[in-house]
């Protein structure tokens, strides 16, 4: 994986150290997604809300190490950037907030299960 910017080898170094920190994040972000896997399958909404959050703050810290590097090169970082990995994260909490919201209030449990199962267009 190279990362070749002509003319500043700051920016480069910066940048090949942005992608270290996106890997460790992704790396944690996918035991965090089996840890909530398991969380859904016992129907424990507090595992669920672990991941959910998990997206939130990575998706923050994110926005926050690319700005950096963009401020710190004296650019300015593209705010659609910021607005598409916002409709992301929100497109992928919005499955656990609704899995939380379902479970806290009855309607989805494992004696529930079979009806909501049914109630699916897939099925």
């Amino acid at each position: 994986m190279g990362v070749e910017v002509v003319g500043d080898p700051y920016l480069e170094e910066d940048i090949k150290n942005a992608l270290k920190i996106s890997a460790v994040f992704y790396g944690l972000g996918i035991g965090v997604a089996v840890f909530v896997m398991f969380g859904a399958r016992i129907y424990n909404i507090w595992i669920v809300a672990i991941g959910l959050i998990w997206n939130i703050v990575q998706t923050i810290c994110a926005i926050a190490i690319n700005s950096q590097v963009f401020r710190d090169h004296d650019l300015t970082y593209p705010a659609y950037l910021a607005v598409i990995e916002v409709v992301i994260v929100l497109l992928i909490i919005y499955p656990k907030a609704m899995f939380i919201y379902e479970v806290h209030s009855g309607i989805m449990s494992p004696e529930t299960y079979d009806r909501e199962e049914q109630s699916c267009c897939c099925v």
